[in-house]
């Protein structure tokens, strides 16, 4: 089904173009959780080794799969303890809800593959969560 489909030819080659502009950017990462559908562990994987992200630690979370934003945002409050730089991947439509859930803009064009860095002003995930976000930065393939 779904869950085990593989990334395509060109969604392998837009996770490469996408690791170089995140090498480009000489970003890093705290933690980095996935959905655990095959796809999106795929471009998971792809980005870490461009962020020097040890494989092994990449976290999986079903709840990322079934896209329920007040799901997603009680697994952020649960599993982010101090680290700053953490990514998420996951699907639309959910991944373009939670960007503007936790921006409080409205939903933007998301393709697949695209990377939406947002940024809070607090010193705790349970505090950025009461607040709003700003995006720093919208990169698409």
């Amino acid at each position: 089904g779904d869950f085990y489909r593989e990334l395509n030819h060109e969604g392998k080659a837009e996770v490469k173009k996408m690791a170089a502009r995140v090498v480009a950017e000489k970003d890093h990462a705290d933690l980095i959780v996935s959905s655990p559908a095959l796809r999106a562990l795929q471009t998971a994987h792809g980005i870490a080794k461009a962020l020097n992200y040890e494989l092994g630690m990449i976290m999986t979370d079903q709840v990322i799969y079934h896209q329920e934003l007040r799901e997603m945002l009680a697994l952020i409050r649960h599993i982010c303890n101090g680290e700053k730089r953490v990514w998420i991947f996951g699907h639309n439509p959910s991944m373009a809800e939670l960007a503007a859930a936790l921006t409080g803009t409205p939903e933007h064009k998301t393709p697949p593959g695209s990377i939406v860095a947002i940024e809070f002003e607090a010193p705790s995930w349970e505090e950025a969560l009461q607040t709003t976000g700003k995006i720093i930065f919208r990169e698409h393939p």
